[in-house]
C-alpha cells in the first residue's frame, strides 16, 4: 500500500515539474561551450544520457548524429552519465566517434530537471513550448524519434 502511494506521488510529481519550463538552463559542454537551453525553444530537444562504456549508447550515436544534423525543428545533446571520467579521455571519445551534437557531464542540476536514468541509453524529450513530453530507456532508431519529433506538425527536413 505504501509502494503504491509513493509510485503515485512521485509519477504527480514527474508530471508537475515536467509542466516546468525545462529549457530555462544554462549548460555548458565538455569543451567549455555555453549554451542557453532556452535558445531552442519552437524546437524538440533530444538529451540523451549515455556513457562510453555503454554499447548501445556508442550504437545510436551515428543515428543520433545524422537526426541532429537534418531536422532543423531539432536539437541533440548528449549527457554523460559517468561520474568521475577524464575529461580529456571523454573529449577524445567524442572527437573519435565524430560526435558533433554538445555533448554535457551530468550533474545534479541536469538530473533535477531531466530525471535520473534507470538505464542506459535514455532519452528525455523537451516539446518546443519547453516542457518534458518523454522519457525513453533504451535504443531508440529513428522512426521513434520520427514519431515523437513530429507531432503537432513540425517539417522534418532541414532544406
Amino acid at each position: 500500500m505504501k509502494k503504491t502511494i509513493v509510485n503515485l506521488l512521485v509519477s504527480l510529481l514527474f508530471l508537475v515539474f515536467s509542466n516546468v519550463m525545462a529549457v530555462e538552463m544554462e549548460v555548458i559542454d565538455i569543451f567549455g561551450k555555453k549554451y542557453q537551453l532556452e535558445q531552442y525553444k519552437g524546437q524538440w530537444l533530444i538529451l540523451n544520457y549515455w556513457a562510453t562504456w555503454c554499447p548501445p549508447c556508442r550504437d545510436e550515436i551515428p543515428m543520433l548524429v545524422d537526426y541532429d544534423n537534418e531536422h532543423e525543428n531539432v536539437k541533440v545533446f548528449g549527457i554523460n552519465y559517468e561520474p568521475g571520467i577524464d575529461i580529456e579521455d571523454l573529449q577524445e571519445f567524442v572527437e573519435n566517434y565524430f560526435v558533433s551534437y554538445p555533448n554535457i557531464l551530468a550533474n545534479r542540476k541536469i538530473i533535477s530537471t531531466f530525471g535520473n536514468p534507470k538505464g542506459l541509453p535514455m532519452t528525455v524529450f523537451v516539446d518546443p513550448q519547453g516542457k518534458i513530453v518523454k522519457q525513453y530507456t533504451g535504443m531508440l532508431n529513428e522512426t521513434m524519434l520520427d514519431r515523437i519529433t513530429q507531432q503537432g506538425k513540425l517539417s522534418k527536413s532541414k532544406h
